[in-house]
């Protein structure tokens, strides 16, 4: 009898782990090739520092909003809006919505942007959400981000990145450093 459980169990598990790298069809319709659609990432934890979990939680559909849990989810050319949620290594969580458009054939991948509150000096490391970006990640420039802060900083970091026209330029192994005051 306990064989049979574990066949099971076995089984369950190789098949939630062959569907891991599947993406979520973030519109309606019939499936479309990778060349017709734009493939929206969320890495895993362990490649953002200070981030204990973060994935996608609604994408905007032209007919409404479509609430998910997904860390990968593949969306029409256009212009497309996400909402992302992050928890950091504290268990502070923290959310963003942002807006870009996507590109046929293009691939996007989410960075989470965290700052340090706590190190005690022994490697012990306490960091809070700050913000949320959207990188191409074959162009490397960042296309969307969303921040902690007053209405008018954000404005004014979405006005950067219109400003540089098609993103925020070149990405290098971290996102840009942005100063918003903290807002309730």
């Amino acid at each position: 009898m306990r064989l049979t459980h574990l066949m099971i169990l076995i089984a369950m598990c190789s098949s939630l782990m062959s569907c891991a790298g599947t993406a979520l069809q973030g519109y309606e319709g019939a499936a479309r090739p990778d060349d017709e659609t734009a493939l929206i990432v969320v890495p895993r934890p362990r490649q953002m520092r200070g981030v204990r979990r973060a994935e996608i939680t609604s994408l905007q559909l032209p007919h409404g909003t479509m609430a998910v849990e997904t860390r990968r989810a593949r969306v029409l050319p256009g212009e497309t809006c996400i909402a992302v949620q992050a928890l950091s290594n504290s268990s502070e969580s923290s959310s963003g919505y942002l807006c870009f458009e996507a590109e046929a054939g293009e691939s996007y991948e989410l960075r989470v942007g965290t700052a340090v509150t706590y190190s005690d000096g022994q490697g012990y490391r306490k960091s809070r959400i700050e913000s949320f970006f959207l990188l191409n990640r074959y162009t490397r420039e960042y296309v969307a981000i969303a921040a902690r802060g007053t209405a008018d900083c954000v404005f004014a970091l979405v006005g950067q990145v219109a400003r540089r026209g098609r993103g925020m330029g070149p990405a290098g192994s971290r996102p840009p450093a942005f100063l918003c005051e903290e807002s309730e």
